[in-house]
């Protein structure tokens, strides 16, 4: 069973403009190959796939011109391009709208499906070091990833996805219904025998 659990960050200055860093990265990636995919998909019909994207990726970080992708977490550049591919899976199932492209003005978030860490004052992130938290809990089950977000007050989150283990449910006893009616007050039903409770007095003389 999976849950979330979601913190506080405090980052320090190098740690913040090392998230900015990341914020940016991530949402360069997701604009570049969503328009790349829509430029192809109009031109031959078809768009890019997750394997495409990173494939191409790869070879754009390389590039003199996109040298500073590399200042960001890969882990988190080649989750951009499987959110993206989702998006677009949502959109063809109908079970959402058409991809966006981000905006540097709104929230801002970096996913990281691996790399982390939990520590004993804070979070560990790729190429960021301990993040000091506030965990309010102690965290059990397998952490899937942690997702970094910035508001528009400028505070810091972590979102951890925690896969858990399913509780078990007992059944114990006898399958019962209970209804309200107008000629007995409530009728029971235990699964075997039907048990009905008589309308008391002040039932009846408010009931008229």
């Amino acid at each position: 069973m999976l849950t979330a659990l979601k913190v506080r960050l405090y980052p320090n200055k190098e740690q913040q403009i090392a998230l900015a860093k990341n914020f940016g990265c991530c949402r360069f990636v997701w604009n570049h190959y969503l328009n790349k995919t829509n430029t192809q998909y109009q031109e031959i019909g078809k768009g890019l796939s997750y394997c495409d994207m990173a494939k191409d990726l790869t070879q754009l970080k390389k590039h003199e011109d996109f040298l500073w992708l590399q200042e960001a977490s890969s882990s988190a550049l080649q989750q951009s391009l499987r959110n993206l591919e989702a998006a677009f899976r949502n959109f063809f199932e109908h079970r959402a709208k058409f991809p966006k492209f981000k905006s540097k003005h709104k929230k801002q978030s970096v996913r990281y499906p691996a790399g982390f860490s939990i520590k004993k004052n804070g979070i560990q992130l790729p190429k960021l070091g301990i993040v000091k938290a506030v965990i309010s809990r102690k965290i059990s089950g397998k952490i899937k990833s942690v997702t970094v977000s910035k508001d528009s007050t400028d505070k810091y989150f972590a979102a951890m996805l925690l896969e858990i283990e399913d509780i078990p449910t007992t059944k114990e006893g006898k399958i019962s219904g209970v209804d309200l009616g107008l000629n007995s007050l409530v009728t029971v039903f235990d699964g075997e025998t039907i048990y009905k409770v008589e309308p008391i007095k002040p039932t009846r003389k408010y009931a008229k």
